[in-house]
């Protein structure tokens, strides 16, 4: 970035309401930014009208936070949330000269922002592959397939030519660099051992009694979506393996929001030995 110290504003539809892993590596990448380069971060969060506020943390977010709602149909609360975002870009460009706008969500890729490509960066979390590896059968991602194509292309043409990227992988680097993007900076998810408190004793027996998962269990746990990107099938099979030589009790819980997809997943597994949870 430029000799003077920037500042960035971050434009996202993702789901900044709840300890989610988007929050996290959001939050998490804006308390680094912030502690070790001086490099603040301003927030203009897109929420559905319906859903709650941005989860604060002083220590990772700058003061000035924003919260623009919109309807998720197509009517004049939609567009005049859309005017009001691109007058309220417009304006925090005006007043930093060295800032730099960060887009995060696949919806911003499509709005008219009207960000100088110069000034604008791209913040890729994954891959928009995961949208044709859904269940075929299901409504919400019989409608994804369709709308790859054209999301796709739009993520293209939004990082042909701006400023940089952020991505979280060597592979995510690859495909920005080849889609015409000038810097790519890629910050893996992750933190120092040192940096993550110890869950208490008292939250994990609450859990396994939510779960009934016995004290003398040990529990491997999984957390996330299930895209094939992401192992899960393997991940099962390993644990498969794993709980034939255990000596003692195991149980794999696996914590996801598209628990309807799990039972072709764990085929073949004793269902005993798993713990299927909605979050």
């Amino acid at each position: 970035m430029d000799g003077n110290t920037p500042r960035l504003l971050l434009v996202t539809t993702r789901n900044l309401s709840a300890p989610t892993g988007e929050w996290r590596l959001i939050a998490n990448r804006s308390a680094a930014l912030r502690s070790d380069f001086k490099i603040p971060t301003d927030v203009l969060y897109l929420r559905p009208h319906t859903s709650p506020p941005i989860l604060l943390d002083g220590s990772r977010w700058s003061e000035d936070l924003y919260a623009i709602r919109f309807s998720n149909r197509v009517e004049p609360r939609l567009c005049s949330a859309l005017l009001k975002l691109r007058r309220t870009i417009s304006s925090w460009l005006t007043r930093n000269a060295s800032g730099y706008v960060v887009i995060s969500g696949c919806q911003l890729y499509l709005a008219p922002l009207g960000i100088p490509r110069e000034r604008l960066i791209v913040d890729l979390h994954g891959t928009l592959r995961e949208w044709v590896d859904g269940n075929e059968r299901a409504p919400r991602d019989r409608v994804l397939r369709f709308a790859y194509p054209l999301a796709s292309l739009a993520e293209r043409r939004a990082l042909e030519g701006a400023r940089g990227a952020l991505v979280v992988s060597t592979a995510l680097a690859t495909y920005a660099r080849a889609c015409g993007v000038h810097n790519v900076w890629r910050i893996p998810c992750g933190l120092l051992r040192s940096g993550v408190p110890s869950e208490s004793g008292r939250a994990r027996e609450e859990w396994r009694n939510r779960l009934s998962i016995p004290a003398d269990t040990t529990a491997f746990v999984y957390s996330g979506g299930l895209s094939k990107w992401q192992c899960v099938r393997e991940a099962v099979q390993l644990f498969g393996r794993v709980r034939q030589a255990w000596l003692g009790n195991c149980q794999l819980v696996i914590m996801t929001p598209q628990t309807e997809a799990l039972s072709a997943i764990v085929a073949g597994l004793d269902a005993s030995a798993i713990t299927a949870c909605s979050v």
